[in-house]
């Protein structure tokens, strides 16, 4: 398996001209303390070189935007696809470099039709090696929560960084990063995840010239940055590990079914009904194992669990279940997927929650370690769980605190 810098080895000695040089991009905006955006050349996304240009891969505009958890960077391209017309996959790496260390930090997301994930490597965290001793994004460096939205209507490739990934990539906490060299790559991939580049080096901004200093966006923010909304009684939401799924290992080619990758979870009460939003890093309408996927939420309450699912499968169709608590019947939970969010919301009445737990209503019910999990099935029947680690751990959601602020506003 070649490396990046094999495969531009190699074009240079075919006889092909060198990339053009780096950090030609323009800065067109920077509103504030904590955002920067800039313009990149475009038509400058060749696919080994045979093909001129992609526009799947071609970066046209990149904002970068220090948030109070994430650093978001938004990638615009000239057509994001569901993949390159001229490849099997595709790859979207934010490079950043802390003018402190000096270290550089690459994460990212690839996808194919054999699945995708989350990349990080850099600075602390090495990146990972195939069997035959390649760099390799097929999995992770390290332990993150990133995800990336991929909106085609927009055609835009949104990658949304942990401050706490960035932190422990530079082994410094994050205030004291002066995030600078912001760029964006894109990468073709074969079949086996071999990275080709594409739009490299180009959609990134000169080191010397422009910096975010996170101390300087959290002082802004502080004095003039919105005010972050009061936390509710009624919410808990968590964000678990991305790039964890169990999926088919492989020295060589491993499969990696990011549609049942649990990135990120949300419990919200209304008056009747407990929602719960489970995001996945990527949905998709199949699964790459078994003929289904399904996706459930688990809470506790006094030792006792109630769990209540959903499956998707393309045997058994699209049923709503009770894996745990006192049968609930008729069961009335409703589910729906959200393909654009890569989310799916089950509504499950305050009724049922009750039930399942033997209570008459839920006027005192706290819930304890609220969690959801990802599974693949067969013939409409779980068979394997793949994500099972998400978890809000020790925090409780309170039925009685959420209806006290409910009759408040």
């Amino acid at each position: 398996m070649r490396t990046r810098s094999a495969l531009l080895a190699a074009t240079l000695l075919a006889g092909v001209a060198a990339l053009p040089a780096a950090h030609a991009a323009t800065v067109v905006s920077r509103p504030d303390a904590c955002t920067v955006g800039y313009a990149a050349p475009t038509g400058d996304a060749p696919v080994l070189y045979a093909v001129p240009n992609d526009a799947d891969l071609d970066v046209t505009h990149v904002t970068w935007q220090v948030g109070p958890a994430d650093v978001v960077v938004t990638a615009v391209v000239a057509k994001l696809a569901d993949r390159p017309a001229t490849a099997w996959g595709d790859e979207f790496d934010a490079v950043v470099t802390d003018r402190v260390t000096g270290q550089q930090v690459t994460f990212g997301y690839f996808r194919t039709p054999s699945g995708g994930g989350p990349v990080f490597y850099g600075g602390k965290v090495p990146q990972r090696k195939s069997a035959a001793g390649f760099a390799w994004n097929a999995y992770p460096g390290g332990p993150t929560q990133l995800v990336t939205d991929f909106d085609v209507a927009r055609s835009q490739v949104v990658i949304t960084i942990p401050r706490a990934d960035l932190a422990r990539a530079f082994g410094t906490t994050f205030g004291k990063l002066v995030l600078t060299g912001l760029g964006v790559n894109t990468y073709a991939l074969d079949a086996a995840y071999d990275p080709m580049m594409s739009d490299f080096g180009k959609a990134a901004l000169d080191p010397k010239a422009v910096a975010l200093p996170a101390i300087d966006c959290d002082r802004w923010r502080a004095k003039r940055g919105p005010k972050p909304p009061a936390p509710s009684p009624c919410v808990v939401e968590f964000a678990a590990l991305t790039g964890d799924e169990t999926s088919r290992t492989s020295d060589v080619v491993p499969t990696r079914d990011d549609s049942v990758d649990v990135a990120r979870v949300t419990y919200r009460l209304t008056a009747k009904d407990l929602l719960v939003t489970v995001r996945v890093s990527r949905l998709t309408d199949h699964p790459l194992f078994g003929t289904g996927q399904g996706y459930s939420a688990l809470f506790a309450y006094r030792g006792a669990v109630a769990q209540f699912g959903v499956t998707r499968d393309a045997v058994d169709g699209t049923k709503v279940r009770q894996y745990g608590g006192t049968t609930v019947s008729p069961l009335t939970v409703v589910a729906a997927f959200d393909q654009l969010r890569q989310s799916i919301t089950l509504t499950i009445p305050r009724a049922a929650v009750a039930t399942a737990f033997g209570l008459k209503d839920t006027r005192a019910l706290v819930v304890t370690s609220p969690a959801a999990n990802a599974f693949w099935t067969l013939n409409g029947q779980s068979v394997s769980t793949a994500d099972g680690d998400a978890s809000a751990g020790g925090r409780t959601l309170s039925f009685p605190a959420c209806d006290k602020s409910l009759a408040h506003h």
